[in-house]
């Protein structure tokens, strides 16, 4: 038997798409979305943020102010969509925070669009069986 592996281009766009929302002395946060290269780059390394966050994986998404950490998902997607509450002692430290979040994820996410030391392997090819068409992932 004959075996053809396909030669699709695997193209990973680079996204993290996020909930984050103002609340009376609170933020709520959550992760919709995370493309596989941020959860690979994160399974072995963390980043700083010019803004002094901290971005790592977690067990979960949460953003850890005491910490000034922005745990993103990780390997285990049992606790992917969890939602996150961040208290503060007040709205003008909460609006403070929020800003510093969206600009850190922000950095983040163009750091690992644009790095070059951080390349992310995509998935072995498709395996295609001539006879039947049969796709193997």
């Amino acid at each position: 038997m004959v075996r053809y592996i396909a030669n699709f281009a695997h193209k990973i766009i680079t996204r993290l798409d996020f909930y984050l929302k103002k609340t009376e002395n609170a933020l709520i946060f959550q992760i919709t979305y995370q493309s596989p290269d941020i959860t690979d780059f994160l399974a072995s390394n963390t980043y700083r943020t010019k803004n002094g966050l901290l971005i790592a994986g977690g067990s979960y998404p949460e953003f850890k102010d005491s910490k000034n950490t922005i745990y993103l998902r990780g390997k285990d997607s049992s606790r992917d969509w969890k939602l996150d509450v961040t208290r503060f002692v007040g709205n003008m430290q909460r609006d403070n925070k929020y800003e510093m979040v969206k600009e850190a994820l922000t950095e983040f996410v163009d750091f690992i669009k644009n790095s070059q030391s951080f390349s992310y392997t995509p998935p072995a090819p498709v395996v295609l069986e001539p006879a039947c068409w049969f796709v193997r992932l």
